[in-house]
């Protein structure tokens, strides 16, 4: 069934922080201002953030920039807060954590979140499908607050995956959904913050499980790779550069159902290259791209245990990119560090638990990458720091006190680092811990 994109509701939400444990919040955020406008208008705003540490508080006034809205709807704000939640002195340093609730102040509900640079300000930000809401949430990141958009996908059947790359090269972020139809819609994305369809189409197959985007055959346009739940397989399909995805090319070198994947240039040839982590196989498989689209199997990387998670970054500071991964059974994380384009184990971490997912990047300002593990029924993240000796590195466990589901890095209190921001499972609530070590 085709749907205009005139269906397709685009309305912006100023909005700065939640209110979502409010027993245990240091401040209230104030929700006001409901406006229901049809023309395109210009709205000010202004937020407070307040900061309550040592028993001092200071009070800073925060006026953003002008904001141009289309078909604004309704608008909330509310007000980022922090709270001083631990100090954790250690034999070598002291760290101060703040919490920074976040969520609208309607009520979350989280199916698929996603960090991404979606206004391409260099922050990275929240996007959810809201699945009971059929909107898609976008938390845009700015400085010391957050700005809500929804967008309305209620024509859309059970989303399953979202995948964000400015499809249309029109200079701003588009927006990729597939469904449980197997069908894979395109939103095209203008610097309006309007949202049309640009195309839509269903894969004829077995059910489709993921999306990612990625210029796979070098020609300046983001292509869609999808996986299956069933079958041993990866599918290329390739932008034609008007955002039609019409020819398509299948990755033979696959040897199990494939749990993820993630893309970059691992040998440096300008060319994005495919690492697989499998469902039931103790293997990675580093598949290269010739720079057609066309990936050929290079390496696979074999372990004791089973590959859980998976993140990519230059962990060893030489110009290279290594691969961290997440093992269960037993529970650890291993770095391979890349040596001429060849993954060699190097660091091995151990964790009590069962991994569920990774994040890294840096979190103390030292420009220096940190690992975060959250694990599997956890309520705590633990981090790993930076060191140039992997096996003797310090590391601590932040408590949040709920079950967590999703780890991810953000900005909000500095550029120079970034700050972990966690989904609550039991009140579908987001939080922010922000890292202050001495």
């Amino acid at each position: 069934m085709e749907y205009d994109s005139d269906t397709i509701s685009n309305f912006s939400i100023p909005l700065g922080e939640p209110i979502s444990r409010q027993n245990k919040c240091l401040v209230i955020a104030s929700v006001m201002i409901a406006i229901v406008i049809i023309t395109a208008i210009v709205v000010p705003t202004t937020i407070i953030l307040t900061k309550m540490k040592n028993n001092t508080t200071t009070t800073t006034n925060i006026t953003t920039r002008e904001i141009p809205v289309n078909k604004i709807e309704t608008t909330f704000q509310t007000l980022l807060t922090t709270e001083e939640i631990i100090t954790t002195p250690t034999e070598e340093f002291d760290c101060h954590q703040y919490i920074f609730p976040l969520n609208n102040s309607n009520e979350v509900s989280l199916y698929s979140v996603f960090i991404y640079d979606f206004d391409q300000n260099n922050r990275p930000d929240i996007i959810n499908i809201n699945y009971f809401s059929r909107t898609i949430d976008i938390f845009f990141s700015f400085e010391t607050f957050f700005r809500l958009q929804q967008i309305s996908i209620s024509h859309i059947k059970s989303p399953v995956s979202i995948s964000m790359s400015d499809i249309n090269k029109d200079s701003t972020n588009d927006i990729i959904i597939l469904d449980a139809r197997n069908k894979i819609t395109v939103f095209s994305h203008d610097k309006n913050n309007t949202l049309s369809k640009l195309t839509d189409f269903i894969i004829d197959d077995s059910q489709l499980v993921f999306i990612k985007t990625a210029d796979m055959n070098h020609d300046q346009y983001d292509d869609i790779i999808v996986g299956y739940t069933h079958d041993l397989k990866l599918t290329i399909y390739f932008n034609d550069q008007n955002g039609n995805f019409l020819n398509s090319t299948t990755v033979d070198s696959i040897t199990s159902i494939v749990k993820l994947i993630e893309i970059a240039d691992i040998n440096g040839d300008e060319y994005v290259d495919i690492i697989v982590l499998y469902q039931d196989v103790k293997e990675i498989d580093i598949l290269l791209n010739d720079g057609t689209g066309q990936v050929t199997h290079d390496q696979t990387i074999s372990s004791a245990g089973t590959p859980e998670s998976l993140a990519i970054n230059d962990m060893d500071m030489d110009q290279n990119l290594d691969l961290i991964v997440a093992y269960s059974n037993p529970n650890e994380v291993i770095i391979y560090f890349n040596r001429n384009n060849r993954f060699i184990e190097n660091s091995i971490l151990l964790i009590d638990q069962k991994p569920d997912s990774l994040a890294v990047g840096d979190i103390t300002g030292d420009q220096k990458p940190d690992i975060s593990i959250l694990c599997f029924d956890s309520q705590n993240i633990k981090t790993f720091f930076h060191a140039s000796n992997w096996n003797a590195t310090r590391h601590m466990t932040f408590p949040f006190g709920y079950q967590i589901n999703f780890i991810g890095l953000v900005n909000v209190r500095s550029m120079n680092f970034f700050d972990i921001f966690v989904t609550d499972y039991t009140d579908l609530n987001f939080n922010i811990l922000s890292t202050e070590c001495t």
